[in-house]
């Protein structure tokens, strides 16, 4: 369970992160030093849920983050493999759970962009910016549609990958399965 929450916390899998150590705690520790350090990272985690759902203005439950952290990740993946069409499934599946995610809008535009879907991929970038207005990434993309627009570039646009966190985390540890604790 301490493996699991440090590798969901390192994909920035927050709510995830925060299930498995908890689950870590209720299982009992007998190192007091890796328990001190397991309070830590869920209280560290629990502000960043908190931190997120302020930013959001938007309460939701850890079953709902967890099914968004999940579905963000994967499209990203998606992404990073060059899966646009899935990626954009993934991402309207995203803000279909958590509309105030700004990243959720921002890939989901840059993927309808990427695809060619030019009049799908504008009005997403724009939900993005309505959600953080100084979202560097929906604004180069929004300018580079500009561009694409006004002809002055070949109609290939870039393509930006974003899902770098709000907040930021402790240092990781992974525990070595073989030792005791």
């Amino acid at each position: 369970w301490y493996n699991l929450g440090m590798a969901a916390e390192h994909t920035w899998r927050v709510s995830r992160a925060l299930q498995a150590l908890e689950r870590c705690l209720e299982l009992g520790m007998k190192e007091r030093d890796l328990k001190r350090e397991v309070e830590e990272h869920i209280r560290f985690l629990r502000q960043g849920v908190a931190e997120l759902q302020k930013e959001w203005d938007k309460q939701i439950s850890r079953e709902e983050m967890i099914r968004h952290e999940d579905l963000f990740a994967r499209g990203v993946e998606a992404m990073e493999h060059g899966e646009n069409t899935r990626a954009v499934e993934l991402f309207r599946e995203a803000v279909t759970v958590n509309d105030r995610h700004h990243q959720s809008w921002g890939n989901l535009g840059a993927c309808l962009l990427h695809i060619g879907e030019l009049d799908e991929g504008e009005p997403a970038l724009r939900q993005a910016l309505t959600i953080k207005p100084d979202y560097e990434f929906a604004q180069s993309n929004l300018k580079a549609l500009a561009e694409v627009r006004a002809g002055r570039v070949a109609p290939q646009l870039p393509m930006l990958i974003t899902n770098k966190p709000t907040f930021k985390q402790p240092g990781l540890r992974f525990r070595d399965q073989n030792k005791s604790g």
